[in-house]
């Protein structure tokens, strides 16, 4: 079933992941009967939620996480 068509414009990106991260992902996902295209945005949705500029530039400096 195709999603369906929304207000908002979608954008393409990609990343590269860790060979193990994907295949837990994949395999998250297909036990769930879900994508791994849908849970990375809606990994993406909750991280936006949670965090905001300040508490994302706190994760940058200790080292947590680097901007591709």
């Amino acid at each position: 079933m195709a999603r369906p068509k929304c207000a908002e414009r979608s954008v393409r990106l990609s990343v590269t992941l860790d060979e193990n991260d994907y295949r837990a992902l994949r395999e998250l996902a297909e036990s769930c009967g879900l994508s791994v295209a849908w849970m990375m945005r809606r990994a993406a949705a909750e991280f936006v939620a949670r965090h905001d500029k300040d508490d994302v530039l706190m994760i940058e400096r200790r080292g947590e996480d680097r901007a591709a």
